[in-house]
């Protein structure tokens, strides 16, 4: 292998680290959006007014 090829396959390899971690970083931007709907904020505040309290007992099955 000369270096003009292996420079073209580092080229190549780093492009394709870069697109990676941008990918990486767009999902991460889209699930921290969804975060911050008024309802999940209200939902949080909720579960954890109840200190781990359940509204009804578990339901247990018949080998229980």
């Amino acid at each position: 292998m000369n270096a003009k090829t292996h420079q073209k396959m580092m080229a190549e390899a780093q492009t394709c680290c870069v697109q990676d971690w941008l990918s990486a970083v767009s999902r991460l931007n889209a699930r921290l959006e969804v975060l911050q709907a008024p309802e999940v904020a209200q939902g949080l505040r909720l579960l954890l007014a109840a200190k781990g309290k359940l509204s009804r007992r578990p339901k247990a099955g018949s080998s229980f």
